[in-house]
């Protein structure tokens, strides 16, 4: 397929769920109809039991409970779905879910600077509840590097102050030195 300007469009797409993929003749239009392929921030719970339902964890906590927002509902499948997803024995399918979750609240679009509660806005939610976790776990911060590229986790890990702590275990993971 090309563009009307003959060159072949750009192509924005999800890392980890296929279905959310869009071209645009230019980066910004790529990544704007990639944006409107997926389900609406405020639609966080039902993509996340889209993802989930059928882990029994998830199942039989957070799938009935009421937490009213999105940090919350992080902190708990921090605290249940990640150590399953990490076992013994590594459920690389669990994990896989986690990581395409964790990417879908990173690309929702919500205000910037968001005048919100911090536990509504779904970026940060992640980069507190989820991505500050990652590194503490030995088992998950030994996997990172077949899930993340480096440019990646110097884009959302290293360059976060919070996670200042983190950052000679991060870049060991990845063989940087």
């Amino acid at each position: 397929m090309q563009s009307d300007s003959g060159k072949a469009p750009f192509t924005a797409c999800s890392k980890f769920w296929p279905r959310y993929k869009a071209s645009g003749a230019t980066v910004n239009e790529a990544y704007s109809n990639y944006l409107k392929t997926t389900e609406e921030p405020e639609n966080w719970r039902g993509v996340a039991d889209e993802l989930f339902r059928g882990i029994s964890t998830y199942n039989s906590y957070l799938f009935k409970s009421d937490e009213g927002n999105p940090m919350s509902f992080w902190n708990e499948l921090v605290a249940l779905v990640l150590p399953q997803a990490y076992g013994p024995p590594v459920d690389k399918g669990l994990a896989h879910r986690l990581y395409a979750y964790s990417e879908w609240c990173q690309t929702q679009v919500q205000p910037e600077p968001f005048d919100g509660e911090p536990a509504e806005h779904l970026r940060t939610c992640v980069s507190i509840c989820f991505y500050e976790a990652m590194p503490r776990s030995p088992l998950v911060l030994a996997d990172m590097p077949n899930w993340f590229a480096y440019s990646e986790v110097d884009e959302f890990m290293l360059q976060n102050p919070f996670m200042a702590d983190d950052v000679n275990a991060i870049k060991a993971a990845f063989g940087v030195v």
